[in-house]
């Protein structure tokens, strides 16, 4: 990250359990502020309550060894719509028909989210949207970082292209996506990521170099860049 977006989060036990959260930077404010043409976002630092239970991303990784792993997200992602449309719809839809949400949704993701024994519980909220936002973004989004980026090296096989795989996901929910509207989403996601991470969030190119031509190198190349990718995505 960013050196301004660079926390660190401390399990703590006194006066009771909690989580706590701090900017690294000397001036440790609550809230920090970004825009520009395209997004204004805000990102805030705050102590939260501790919850008993496991993170949804967790059960995404028993998926990609289950028997049926795409009717096994499928089902993840229905009982995650259902909680996102009922935390954070705002009863308007935009021009596209698509469900509009509180900014606070772009981190409702998978892994930020603990299954309890009575609901789902949202955790590590720091990045918000100082607008509304779309559903099919948040769900692009929680699918692209949480399903596909975080365990790349695994599901590449089982997905085939990234793309295709995502859009049919999403059409589930919304039937009118297609690939002008997942583009959007797309390039939102990078801009989002260029504000918290910069050049990080750029792939590598392989192609510049001779030597990297012969398909061993190469293979051996893209196993670590999945490897950084899956660091990367854990780190946000």
């Amino acid at each position: 990250r960013h050196e301004i977006f660079r926390c660190i989060t401390t399990l703590k036990f006194v006066p009771e359990i909690h989580i706590e959260k701090k900017r690294l930077a000397e001036n440790n404010k609550n809230e920090v502020n970004f825009e520009t043409d395209t997004v204004k976002l805000r990102h805030k630092v705050a102590n939260d309550i501790w919850y008993e239970g496991d993170l949804m991303i967790f059960d995404v990784f028993k998926s990609v060894f289950a028997g049926n792993f795409r009717s096994n997200i499928l089902d993840l992602l229905k009982e995650y719509y259902y909680e996102l449309m009922a935390r954070y719809y705002l009863g308007i839809n935009d021009e596209e028909n698509y469900p509009l949400l509180h900014g606070t949704a772009i981190d409702f993701i998978f892994r930020n989210i603990i299954k309890s024994k009575e609901q789902l519980c949202c955790i590590d909220a720091e990045w918000h949207i100082r607008d509304s936002i779309c559903a099919d973004y948040v769900m692009y989004r929680c699918i692209v970082t949480d399903v596909i980026q975080v365990q790349l090296s695994w599901v590449k096989k089982k997905i085939g292209n990234i793309d295709i795989f995502t859009i049919q996901l999403i059409k589930k929910f919304f039937p009118q996506y297609n690939i002008v509207r997942h583009n959007k989403n797309k390039q939102l996601e990078q801009i989002f990521q260029h504000i918290v991470v910069g050049n990080l969030s750029q792939p590598i190119s392989i192609k510049r170099f001779a030597f990297l031509r012969n398909r061993r190198i190469k293979n051996i190349i893209r196993e670590i860049q999945y490897a950084l990718a899956k660091i990367r995505y854990r780190r946000k």
